[in-house]
């Protein structure tokens, strides 16, 4: 079973205390999502502004509910979909002559050091040869 965790505001009047709200691949991915919506609607209930800017504001928390839900039960690289999720999608473009000949001119010339550890979709096989603790040792180690 894989669980990811979201900070999030607290619920009641409890300031910026960071609460825990976990995302399962089982039955409980609806009452976490429908906590979240709980905490948006004392959110928004709370805020002072116009009741139309209430709904506009409710129905985008909400939207971002979505996002981060589908976000954590993707079947695909955690890092890249992150990534995607804040700048957009990448685009590769091809530097210009002038930038190409800088770079040659001007750039060393060590190799750029790669990630060991992507994300768990990604490293699963390694996951799974050294089992999860084992793994964790090894990217807190370097």
């Amino acid at each position: 079973m894989s669980t990811s965790y979201v900070n999030s505001a607290a619920p009641d009047g409890m300031g910026s205390l960071p609460w825990r709200v976990m995302f399962h691949n089982g039955s409980s991915v609806g009452l976490d999502i429908s906590r979240l919506r709980f905490m948006a609607e004392k959110t928004v209930e709370t805020a002072q502004v116009f009741a139309l800017d209430r709904e506009q504001m409710l129905e985008q928390r909400h939207h971002q509910i979505d996002q981060v839900s589908e976000l954590m039960r993707t079947r695909s690289c955690m890092r890249t979909a992150i990534s995607e999720y804040f700048q957009g999608p990448k685009i590769a473009r091809r530097p210009s002559l002038s930038v190409r000949v800088l770079d040659w001119a001007f750039s060393s010339r060590g190799k750029a050091r790669r990630f060991r550890a992507c994300c768990d979709y990604c490293n699963q096989a390694e996951i799974k040869r050294r089992g999860m603790s084992g793994y964790v040792a090894r990217v807190i180690a370097g």
